[in-house]
């Protein structure tokens, strides 16, 4: 806070002649709402002679707010040589978009957060795991290409996106992962997981492995 330029002591409750200068800057918003923050600047008041007065300040600034996206409880699989069976690697969509970014921003992020995720020892090569936004489809493609059986498989878990992710996939829960699922872990035929998905939702895999998972209208 700045206080600054005060005129009279201790004037009266009837004084016009005070006058005060702040700036107030609040580091986290209030409340978040349809994609803004929005600060809220509090009631200040000062104590005087006599009484107490409040100064009537009391503004808000919203900004747009950044956004982050993700899903989470998948993983890549890739047939090991050596021991005849295929390693499961953890992999995560986790994207934090700033204001103003757009969906190439997206895919920049996304691909560097990929990247990381693949570069361990024994992992698929990231040339061989593709999750981006297609702008001709207007989806988010998950695939992998590979000349080893390799693809995607989900977990069974409670939890597998955001309120965010879910906002730009047209999603109200997490229901088709859990669905996806039961096709992972070999309780349904890929037919069956078909129509079971929203129509936005495209698959292709067989034996419990996704080789492609591509979620539309974004």
């Amino acid at each position: 806070m700045q206080v600054r330029n005060i005129q009279n002591i201790a004037p009266s409750l009837t004084d016009k002649s005070i006058k005060i200068y702040y700036e107030h800057v609040m580091m986290k918003p209030t409340k978040i709402q349809e994609s803004q923050y929005t600060y809220e600047y509090p009631r200040h008041w000062v104590e005087y002679v006599g009484g107490e007065k409040a100064i009537e300040i009391r503004q808000v600034r919203s900004i747009p707010a950044g956004r982050t996206i993700l899903l989470k409880n998948f993983n890549v699989l890739r047939y090991n040589d050596e021991t005849k069976k295929q390693d499961s690697f953890p992999v995560a969509v986790y994207v934090n978009l700033d204001t103003g970014d757009d969906m190439k921003v997206f895919n920049t992020k996304l691909q560097t957060v990929v990247r990381e995720q693949l570069t361990a020892e024994g992992h698929p090569l990231p040339s061989e795991v593709t999750i981006a936004y297609n702008f001709e489809t207007n989806s988010i493609d998950f695939k992998v290409i590979s000349a080893k059986k390799s693809g995607f498989t989900f977990n069974e878990a409670d939890v597998y996106s955001n309120e965010n992710f879910k906002a730009i996939a047209w999603l109200d829960n997490d229901d088709c992962f859990k669905k996806i699922f039961k096709f992972c872990d070999s309780k349904m035929s890929i037919d069956d997981l078909r129509g079971m998905l929203p129509s936005t939702f495209t698959v292709e895999g067989s034996a419990g492995l996704l080789t492609r998972l591509s979620i539309g209208g974004i």
